[in-house]
């Protein structure tokens, strides 16, 4: 068979609204907070040994390495899950990509993808930096600033996962419209209906969160909740309740 008229048949065949092949659920600011929450349940608390409650300097290090890299994988896999689903501006068919620029605009949607592509990598990188200060750093010798590094870790990385917040909260409205749209001919006589673009206010334009601009900021409110959780898990670990 002739090479373009393969190339032919395979486009004929393929699902132009690339949309509806999505199945991943775009994360709220609630999974971002339960999963930093997941790492001081108490059932949870076998996966570290019991004797990271002695003062072992080097158990305590551990203690908290391990939950800056449980909640830095488990942030980086929710945002890597929408970038996996979520079609590149290229990639979409001539028909829908026009839709969805008169619809939401497609230099929006191409930077709230973006957003949650940076997000990603600023979580990643503050992962396994701080997992390397936790293990390495001659400073952190001691159970206080051990304890405050992990959780300033934790609140960093919680705090940029939800500076994404608005960037996600467009992809579904896209994700949800475009989903809905039947078939060609739907999109088609959309196209014409939607001939200008939605008002920016209705659809604001993501603002990328670069990490020197947001250099060792977190969010008050946000370390407040991870101190919290730090000193109930401490409690128990003691001995003293279970909260």
């Amino acid at each position: 068979m002739d090479k373009n008229k393969f190339k032919m048949v395979r486009c004929g065949t393929m699902e132009k609204n690339i949309f509806k092949k999505i199945s991943a659920v775009v994360p709220t600011e609630l999974d971002f907070d339960r999963a930093i929450r997941f790492e001081y349940q108490i059932p949870n608390c076998t996966l570290i040994p019991d004797r990271v409650c002695h003062d072992d300097i080097s158990d305590i290090r551990q203690k908290y390495a391990v939950k800056v890299m449980s909640a830095g994988t488990t942030l980086s896999n929710k945002l890597n899950d929408v970038l996996h689903e979520f079609p590149c501006v290229r990639h979409l068919d001539p028909v829908y990509a026009s839709l969805l620029h008169q619809r939401y605009n497609m230099y929006h949607y191409d930077r709230a993808v973006r957003q949650v592509s940076v997000t990603q990598t600023l979580v990643n990188v503050m992962s396994f930096n701080y997992v390397d200060l936790l293990r390495k750093d001659d400073d952190c010798d001691s159970r206080d600033k051990c304890r405050s590094l992990g959780v300033t870790a934790l609140a960093r990385m919680l705090t940029f996962a939800k500076s994404c917040i608005p960037a996600l909260n467009l992809l579904d409205q896209v994700r949800e419209f475009m989903a809905s749209v039947e078939d060609d001919a739907a999109a088609t006589s959309l196209v014409n209906k939607y001939s200008d673009v939605l008002p920016p206010e209705k659809y604001p334009f993501p603002d990328i969160v670069w990490e020197d601009e947001t250099a060792d900021f977190v969010d008050p409110e946000t370390l407040l909740l991870v101190e919290e959780l730090d000193r109930r898990y401490e409690l128990w670990l003691k001995g003293g309740s279970h909260i």
